[in-house]
């Protein structure tokens, strides 16, 4: 994972400017975050690689104990735009809740924007009603 993430900050800034985010990531910011998250204690992160042994994407994330059971804080989801429509997430997702079934994992929770939550649903994710994503901007 740690040499994969220079060319998974360039797949994240490329597929974070398409919707439903438009966000305009810095390559610096990225691999800044991807680090982070990638070197917690309890990482629970994997890099997608083709046939080819090229990187396709990531999920990024950490365990963590939560009252009575294990929960994944699942922080990054991303596939390269440019292999969209090839099933790449499908697949992928599959391969990571296999990793965590075997981890012992209880739960995976994360945010989701737009009309991505559609994808998660066929997984058997749920919408969690009484949460709330919190914001306060510090100037």
């Amino acid at each position: 994972m740690q040499n994969d993430l220079k060319a998974l900050s360039i797949i994240m800034k490329e597929a974070f400017l398409n919707e439903p985010w438009n966000e305009i990531w810095e390559e610096r910011a990225c691999l800044e975050r991807l680090t982070i998250f990638s070197q917690v204690p309890f990482s629970f992160s994997y890099t997608l690689v083709n046939e080819n042994n090229e990187i396709c994407g990531a999920a990024i994330g950490y365990v963590v104990p939560f009252v009575d059971k294990i929960e994944y804080d699942l922080q990054e989801f991303f596939i390269a735009p440019q292999l969209s429509k090839q099933h790449l997430g499908t697949f992928f997702m599959n391969e990571l809740l296999k990793e965590v079934k075997k981890a012992k994992i209880d739960t995976i929770k994360f945010y989701t924007a737009g009309d991505l939550y559609r994808f998660y649903e066929r997984f058997g994710f749920k919408k969690i009603n009484d949460e709330y994503l919190m914001e306060l901007e510090i100037h």
